[in-house]
C-alpha cells in the first residue's frame, strides 16, 4: 500500500476480495473480516487498510533510505501540520531508522501506531485480539530514530510547522 501512495498520480483504486467469511462455512482464505454468530474477527489486512485510510496526507513528500535491504517499504505524506510516515517491515528482525525532517519546527513528541505479530499470527475465534494496532508516544524532533518491529506496519505522526 505504500506503493499505492507513492504512485497515487497513476493508481486509480485498489480492491480487496473476498471481504467477509463466516467461520462456520468458508471457501477461501484470507478474508478481510471473519465472523460467527457472536463475534467479528478483523484480519491483519483489515487493520492495515484501516491504518492507511485514516492516516492519509494531502501531499506526498519525496523520501529515501540510506540503505534498502528489500524488507522495508515506506511512504511519507503531509496533511497540514502533520507529517505522516508509514513503514512496512516484512523482515524477520526490527529495523532501526533515523529520520531527518527539513522543516522549521518539529514537536518533541509524536504518535506511533504499530500493527505487528509473528509471520503466521491472525485473529480467530481462538485468538480474538492476537494482532491489533497499538498506539504509543514517541520522541521526535528534526532528527529522530525509530525501530520498526519485524513483521509490522507502522504509522508515525509528527507535528511540524
Amino acid at each position: 500500500m505504500t506503493g499505492l501512495e507513492r504512485n497515487s498520480d497513476i493508481v486509480f483504486a485498489a480492491s480487496y476480495a473476498p471481504l467477509l467469511m463466516n467461520v462456520a462455512n468458508y471457501q477461501g482464505m484470507p478474508n478481510l473480516i471473519s465472523f460467527d454468530a457472536s463475534q467479528v474477527y478483523p484480519s491483519t489486512s483489515f487493520y492495515t487498510q484501516q491504518l492507511f485510510s485514516v492516516n492519509r496526507g494531502t501531499e506526498y513528500l519525496p523520501s529515501t533510505l540510506p540503505t534498502v535491504k528489500g524488507t522495508l517499504y515506506w511512504s511519507v505524506t503531509r496533511d497540514k501540520s502533520t507529517v505522516i510516515i508509514k513503514i512496512a517491515n516484512t523482515g524477520i528482525a526490527a529495523e532501526q531508522m533515523i529520520f531527518e525532517l527539513p522543516t522549521i519546527s518539529v514537536q518533541s513528541s509524536g504518535t506511533a501506531i504499530v500493527l505487528s505479530g509473528s509471520a503466521t499470527a491472525s485473529n480467530s475465534p481462538e485468538t480474538l485480539n492476537a494482532v491489533m494496532p497499538v498506539t504509543s508516544q514517541i520522541k521526535t524532533g528534526k532528527s529522530f530514530s525509530y525501530a520498526a518491529p519485524a513483521y509490522s506496519v507502522n504509522v508515525l505522526r509528527v507535528m511540524v510547522q
